[in-house]
């Protein structure tokens, strides 16, 4: 019977092999290798049939512990306004991820690397670009231009002129700029010292394209995208800020994609992306800071209305293979937040980090000796607010309700970067900080970790596409 089934029979080439392995062997033996052979396809079939059925929900996490064990004590860093932590670089303090942060236009041109589980300043490296009004900074691929290696993006935004005229007037004419620099290796730098012209680029933009409602605008929101679902690795995105009159009107979601590093002699003009026809939940807030979790799934922002007390971090859920433009300005005002919580920092937060695991979000306030907050997120396909339905089709859309689903570890490389998490359990974590000199302050018990093989949230799917390209290498390893 398996003789007859034409994908499953040998071909000349394999009955060549039993042939030349076992020249004396029987058309009896033959069958039955072929039979075992059958058999085990019909196995591999079946395998890789549940996998794809059983498949995973991705959803949106829940909080968990939060809180606050340290301080930055630096007095150079005493307005931070963006924050990064490095899924590479290990501190020799404590041995815990390195973190980055930068001031506004009152802290100079400077980029400060703490240890974020003490918060000790480990060194301070100068930038050779002027800082007008640092308001944001996000970390990733350096894109089409330097595939190897991850960069520092510094949104050069501020424009407090242009939010309060409504858009009619700009303290810095209308011009505006994002550096990028090679992340800065701890053993390659010297504390103090400026770091190479090479490593430094300017990209220079305005708001004057069609798609933008002003010419002048105020941004203190700017994250990368780790995962180019609707663009591409690298892209740059921009969320304006203005305060609650315009925020309903006017606020945008700017993109400026990866190739344009190739051309920066040119000014140039981003195009607003998304739909704006309706109230979702991106209209309506002064938004001040912003980034994306590792594996692209999810964007946090922070913000805040005229009745909130304290700023509050949003975060929304990106299904698999839908755009940026679609997650956070839907169609039809349909965007909807998964998530907000208070960060155990008090104060005004302009700053938003990752940890590189994706399972906790740093915000420390503005203001000398801040505070370094740590939310830990818990991810439980039973207890969550959303999860991407359809999530097969490549504009798989969330559901905002509870659903089960069976959770299924998956690793995947972050593109470009070259950097893998593994799953983590959700613990209480902590960071803490010092002053510049040796830090007194005791080790947290968990601090945060490096990654150590594949970036992870515990729900991104196994698509059909991806079952019938590992179906088809298993299959032709055993007929060819």
């Amino acid at each position: 019977m398996f003789t007859t089934n034409f994908l499953l029979r040998p071909n000349k080439h394999s009955i060549r092999r039993l042939e030349s392995n076992a020249p004396t062997a029987t058309m009896t033996q033959i069958q039955k290798n072929c039979c075992i052979f059958s058999l085990k396809m019909m196995l591999y079939c079946f395998s890789i049939v549940c996998l794809c059925v059983s498949g995973e929900q991705v959803y949106c996490p829940m909080i968990g512990a939060t809180n606050v064990n340290t301080t930055i004590q630096s007095n150079d860093f005493s307005e931070i306004s963006g924050l990064a932590i490095s899924p590479s670089q290990i501190s020799p303090v404590s041995g815990s991820p390195i973190l980055f942060a930068i001031s506004d236009s009152g802290g100079g041109a400077r980029l400060g690397l703490f240890d974020s589980a003490t918060g000790e300043r480990l060194l301070t490296v100068r930038i050779p670009i002027s800082n007008s009004d640092w308001e944001s900074m996000s970390f990733g691929s350096c894109g089409v231009t330097a595939r190897n290696k991850t960069c520092l993006y510094i949104a050069d935004t501020g424009d407090n002129g242009a939010r309060l005229s409504g858009g009619d007037d700009s303290r810095r004419e209308s011009l505006y700029n994002i550096v990028r620099i090679q992340e800065p290796l701890l053993e390659d730098v010297v504390d103090n010292e400026q770091i190479p012209d090479s490593h430094v680029e300017n990209l220079r933009f305005n708001y004057q394209s069609e798609s933008s409602p002003t010419n002048s605008a105020d941004c203190e929101a700017l994250f990368l995208d780790h995962a180019g679902w609707g663009g591409a690795i690298g892209d740059l995105y921009l969320v304006t800020k203005w305060d609650e009159s315009d925020a309903r009107t006017k606020t945008r979601l700017f993109k400026i994609p990866t190739q344009v590093w190739l051309n920066t002699a040119e000014r140039y003009q981003p195009e607003a992306v998304g739909s704006y026809e309706g109230d979702g939940d991106l209209m309506g807030i002064t938004w001040t800071g912003a980034e994306a979790s590792l594996d692209g799934i999810l964007i946090s922002l922070v913000g805040y209305t005229e009745d909130q007390r304290r700023t509050t971090n949003y975060m929304f859920l990106r299904c698999p293979g839908v755009s940026i433009a679609d997650t956070l300005a839907a169609p039809n005002g349909t965007t909807q937040h998964c998530l907000t919580w208070k960060s155990p920092s008090q104060g005004k937060l302009e700053t938003l980090a990752w940890d590189p695991n994706g399972m906790k979000i740093v915000n420390i306030p503005e203001g000398a000796n801040g505070a370094i907050g740590i939310t830990s997120l818990v991810y439980d396909p039973t207890n969550t607010s959303q999860t991407c339905v359809d999530s097969n089709a490549s504009m798989a859309q969330p559901v905002i309700e509870t659903t089960e689903a069976t959770e299924i570890s998956h690793s995947t490389q972050l593109p470009l970067l070259q950097t893998t998490v593994e799953t983590k359990e959700t613990t209480n974590q902590n960071i803490g900080g010092s002053s510049e000199e040796p830090s007194s302050n005791p080790l947290p018990q968990d601090p945060l970790e490096l990654p150590s093989s594949g970036i992870h949230h515990p729900s991104i799917l196994v698509s059909p596409n991806m079952c019938t390209i590992i179906f088809g290498i298993i299959f032709f390893a055993h007929i060819l």
